[in-house]
């Protein structure tokens, strides 16, 4: 059996040991050590020295906190951050329309404007049902709707839908994406309030094209005590 080599003291990363804090689940010894933000963590040894583990963490929390602000994208513009486990950016559209938009989604060249025009581009013609500068619209709202409940934390029902493991597909983190499926499979800008409204099949399955529909609200109270 190896010696146990005494790493107090010693510097990895933005880490620095303070002592020895028994062994973690594997059996591999543990070492206290103080990160240079102030907080403490506790990380097997030899992760440490392998260069696995560098920080308390605080790095990669904020390594989505970068300043965008004034950059453009497409024809967005961004404006100002809205921070939390997913960071979202305010952005004005170059038709005028402000939007909000994930940032990862911006940067990857996946949002590029509001949506603006986009059903003459999926459908060949303009859609009678799609307004000009629908950030504003109904469905844009569904869609925002739908994004803050499953990926925000500070969001009143996040604690039913993304504590509960929901989540949205990659492909509907895309507005555009999302309103081409909505208007292909039934969704009408002009049905009151409570008679379209988006519905997960399975409901303990995903935001996604195969699990989900547009029915009344009556229907939806129905699959959610199913």
């Amino acid at each position: 059996m190896s010696k146990l080599v005494d790493i107090t003291g010693e510097r990895f990363g933005s880490l620095v040991v303070v002592r020895r804090d028994g062994v973690t689940k594997s059996g591999a010894a543990a070492w206290l050590c103080k990160c240079d933000c102030g907080q403490y963590t506790t990380a097997a040894g030899n992760h440490l020295r392998q260069g696995l583990v560098k920080s308390c963490g605080c790095a990669r929390k904020t390594a989505h906190r970068i300043d965008i602000a004034g950059q453009k994208y497409g024809k967005l513009t961004a404006i100002e951050p809205i921070y939390g486990d997913v960071t979202y950016w305010r952005c004005i559209c170059d038709c005028g329309n402000e939007i909000t938009v994930r940032m990862a989604n911006l940067r990857s060249g996946h949002a590029c404007s509001c949506g603006c025009g986009s059903s003459r581009l999926y459908s060949g013609e303009k859609n009678p049902s799609y307004r000009h500068g629908n950030a504003h619209g109904r469905l844009y709202a569904v869609w925002s709707s739908m994004i803050q409940r499953c990926e925000n934390k500070n969001n009143n029902a996040y604690k039913n839908y993304g504590e509960r493991g929901i989540s949205v597909c990659d492909e509907w983190h895309d507005y555009a994406a999302f309103e081409k499926w909505a208007l292909n499979a039934g969704y009408d800008e002009s049905a009151p309030k409570g008679k379209c409204t988006i519905d997960r099949i399975d409901n303990n399955g995903n935001y996604e094209p195969s699990n989900c529909r547009w029915v009344d609200m009556h229907i939806q109270a129905l699959n959610k005590k199913r």
